[in-house]
């Protein structure tokens, strides 16, 4: 599934201010990669929610990973890659560039 380019997604991080680090899938972090097919399509993505409400739920089961919530315009200009993904409720998982997906954080929220 597409998504518009209206789209706000919302990225969990481990800082105050969105840097491009919190931008860097598992793969770009140089993390071994999973030997099932999909696992390992998703592991050059990164995760993100539709609402700030389902990432606050992700982030009280990993308190101590995550400081802030980004919420992230994607535009629909072919730089991205969404889809829903998982089973968890509001999903998502973004492949692109952490240069531009940086650029594109619109607001930064303390958990």
């Amino acid at each position: 599934m597409s998504i518009t380019s209206s789209r706000v997604l919302y990225r969990l991080i481990r800082s105050v201010e969105a840097t491009r680090t919190d931008f860097l899938s598992n793969a770009d972090r140089g993390r071994p990669v999973p030997d099932d097919v999909e696992a390992a399509r998703l592991w050059d993505g990164l995760s993100m929610y539709e609402t700030p409400v389902q990432a606050r739920a992700t982030a009280v089961r990993f308190s101590k990973v995550w400081q802030s919530l980004a919420a992230v315009n994607i535009p629909e200009d072919g730089r991205f890659h969404a889809e829903r993904t998982t089973p968890a409720p509001g999903h998502w998982t973004v492949w692109g560039n952490p240069d531009d997906l940086v650029q594109c954080v619109r607001t930064v929220e303390p958990l």
